[in-house]
């Protein structure tokens, strides 16, 4: 027997046999499901992807991937590596180490635990970084193992420069490029140069966004020429021009600094184009007392500053070996260990 619905004056104005507003046919919730299916995206182990950070907590960073898809990404893929963590909004760029359907894992480097020939190959095609164990030293490089597979790494894509103790990356887990693989696996050779390029170019960009002229930083020293010294501000090098070295006439730059000091420098000027180039300076980085004594700015004649000249050398030099030395923590601390060392050698002369 079918049923008979009732119709009262107000049904008129629409459809008797429509579903009512509160109401949702069985047809409609199949539709909003495969619609919802469909925009979530399943990616490949690999796979690289873009997105923007939606929040970062103590472990994890949720990165919004498009298409109503979220990943996860560790922290320490990041701090690991010595690069600043991403903040909310910045766009990155990671591989897929895991889609279940319910999360995405995103990793920069594919872990040892975690390769398979599958995984192998698709690190090549897309130049995922793979993490491999430096076995031994051979002719002209490195043997490497990585998902009980042996790789080559030639010696000079170990580092960005030469090598001469090869024997100290023996029995290290590192980060590599697959630069080649061939015979399903059994010809692979493996690539470090270009990881370490990415990463300097990384630190450098981030140094650059917040490198202004009068700054005073830390500094390495990394090469000496003729025209001055080149050091390291941990990613930009800049140089230190021979007049900036010392507040004397300077003969050779190694008569005031050699490759591996750590000192304190200041940025006396900054040109991005045709090229970048930073200028450094070592006297005008020096202690502000002794630097207005020694330009002659303090109304010091010009004997007595050359008198300060002769005992600044001889403080920097003590100030030099004590500044490697733990105690040295601070600005001040500097200051009192340059002031120290210049009075004491003044005292001498008296």
């Amino acid at each position: 027997m079918s049923k008979i619905r009732f119709i009262d004056n107000d049904d008129f104005g629409r459809d008797p046999f429509a579903a009512e507003d509160n109401e949702t046919t069985e047809f409609e919730k199949l539709l909003a499901s495969e619609s919802t299916s469909a925009s979530l995206k399943r990616y490949r182990a690999g796979e690289p992807v873009a997105g923007r950070v939606l929040r970062v907590g103590g472990e994890y960073i949720f990165v919004d991937l498009g298409g109503k898809s979220t990943a996860t990404l560790g922290v320490e893929e990041f701090t690991s590596a010595g690069l600043s963590i991403p903040v909310v909004g910045e766009e990155i760029q990671a591989y897929v180490r895991k889609d279940s359907g319910s999360e995405i894992i995103l990793t920069r480097s594919l872990r040892r635990g975690e390769q398979d020939d599958g995984l192998l190959r698709s690190a090549f095609e897309t130049r995922l970084p793979v993490e491999a164990k430096v076995e031994k030293v051979v002719k002209g490089g490195f043997e490497a193992s990585l998902s009980g597979k042996r790789a080559f790494v030639p010696l000079s894509h170990m580092e960005l420069g030469p090598i001469s103790e090869p024997e100290v990356y023996v029995g290290q887990v590192l980060k590599f490029l697959i630069a080649e693989y061939k015979q399903g696996g059994k010809n692979i050779v493996l690539s470090r140069k270009s990881i370490l390029k990415d990463e300097k170019d990384a630190k450098a960009g981030e140094i650059l966004r917040t490198l202004e002229v009068g700054q005073k930083l830390s500094a390495t020293i990394t090469r000496l020429a003729d025209f001055g010294a080149f050091a390291d501000l941990g990613g930009v090098e800049g140089l230190i021009p021979m007049s900036e070295l010392a507040w004397k006439r300077v003969a050779k730059a190694q008569d005031i600094v050699k490759i591996g000091d750590l000192v304190n420098v200041k940025v006396i000027r900054i040109e991005h184009a045709p090229r970048l180039r930073v200028a450094l300076s070592l006297k005008q980085a020096m202690p502000e007392e002794l630097m207005m004594k020694l330009s002659g700015k303090s109304g010091s004649t010009a004997g007595s500053v050359m008198a300060e000249e002769r005992d600044s050398t001889e403080a920097w030099e003590s100030y030099k070996s004590k500044k490697n030395q733990p105690a040295s923590t601070s600005k001040a601390d500097d200051s009192n260990i340059f002031a120290a060392a210049f009075a004491s050698a003044q005292k001498r002369k008296q």
